[in-house]
């Protein structure tokens, strides 16, 4: 409801959505509620868990998506992004948490 009232997504008149309404537009267009485990099932994780599988920031993981560094989708603006755990672990892989430009006098530890 929130995003849909967040998007600007009329409802009849003009009114913001309610409980009520959306859930008769489910039961109307046989689309299924949301499931905890839904994502999961799917090998789908959020940004932020994303960013903690490369082990950067969420703004970094953000970043990478737009660089298309990282594959991400989002339903439409505003809604969460969704990232294939598959794919954030082979962020992970090539991600170098040394520096781009290497110091020569700097001690490897």
């Amino acid at each position: 409801m929130r995003l849909l009232n967040r998007t600007g997504k009329p409802k009849g008149y003009g009114n913001g959505w309610t409980e009520q309404p959306v859930r008769s537009f489910r039961k109307h267009h046989d689309i299924p509620v949301h499931r905890d485990d839904e994502w999961a099932e799917r090998g789908e994780i959020s940004l932020d868990a994303a960013a903690h599988v490369i082990g950067v920031t969420k703004m970094t993981a953000l970043r990478m998506i737009r660089r298309g560094d990282l594959e991400g989708r989002q339903a439409c603006k505003g809604a969460p992004w969704v990232i294939k755990a598959q794919d954030a672990a082979a962020a992970a892989r090539k991600h170098s948490p040394s520096p781009i430009t290497p110091i020569p006098t700097q001690p490897d530890l």
